[in-house]
C-alpha cells in the first residue's frame, strides 16, 4: 500500500509518546509530539500527528459507517481504497477520478473475492 502523499513532518516518522511505538518504529529516525503534557504541535517546527490522526479517522469512518465490519483476508483492498481517497482528499474532481479508476481497474470477479 503507498504511503500518504502529504508531508506531516520533517523526519520520516511522527508520533505521540506511547511506549509501544518505540519498538514500532525501531532505529528509524523519528520525533514524537507529548500529548499527556498538552503538546500536539512542536512550536516551530512541522512535526505534529494531525496527518496520521486523520488518516486513521477517515479509515474508521470507512469501517463504521461504510463497511460495518472488515476481514483479515481483504484488509489489504480497504487500505488500498482508503489509501486512494486519503491521497486524493482535496482534489475537487474526485468523484470523477474515482469513476476513471473503477473504469481502468482490473476486473475482481466474485470467484477470485470469495477465493
Amino acid at each position: 500500500m503507498p504511503a500518504p502523499r502529504s508531508r506531516p513532518c520533517s523526519t520520516p516518522r511522527c508520533q505521540d509518546k506511547l511506549p509501544a511505538y518505540r519498538k514500532a518504529v525501531g532505529d528509524l529516525k523519528h520525533e514524537t509530539v507529548n500529548h499527556t503534557r498538552k503538546e500536539y504541535v512542536r512550536p516551530g517546527t512541522d512535526i505534529h500527528t494531525d496527518t496520521i490522526e486523520s488518516a486513521f479517522s477517515l479509515l474508521k469512518r470507512g469501517i463504521i459507517g461504510s463497511w460495518h465490519k472488515i476481514s483479515a483476508k481483504h484488509l489489504p483492498a480497504y487500505l488500498d481504497e482508503m489509501t486512494f481517497l486519503f491521497n486524493r482528499r482535496k482534489n475537487a474532481n474526485l468523484f470523477l477520478d474515482t469513476l476513471r479508476h473503477m473504469i481502468t481497474a482490473p476486473v475482481l470477479t466474485f470467484e477470485k473475492l470469495t477465493a
